[in-house]
């Protein structure tokens, strides 16, 4: 289902976007923390603590706050 919505935003740049908006600005954030816990599952993951499953949630829904990132900015 997340994979839908993100698909449905459309395709992702071909080069670098500066993120102008306020609404953009936190969605990256939001992205980058998402990052963070992508990283830091990796171990969990690993060490099977964590459903691979939940590992890709947490990558898809770093995708899905990207576009809404990119979709939010004005460039």
């Amino acid at each position: 289902m997340i994979e839908k919505f993100t698909d449905s935003l459309g395709e992702p740049p071909k080069k670098f976007v500066r993120f102008d908006t306020l609404k953009a600005i936190c969605y990256n954030e939001a992205r980058i923390r998402c990052r963070e816990l992508e990283t830091f599952s990796v171990k969990l993951l690993r060490e099977k603590q964590i459903r691979p499953v939940a590992y890709k949630w947490i990558n898809r829904l770093s995708s899905l706050f990207f576009m809404l990132s990119y979709k939010s900015s004005k460039n």
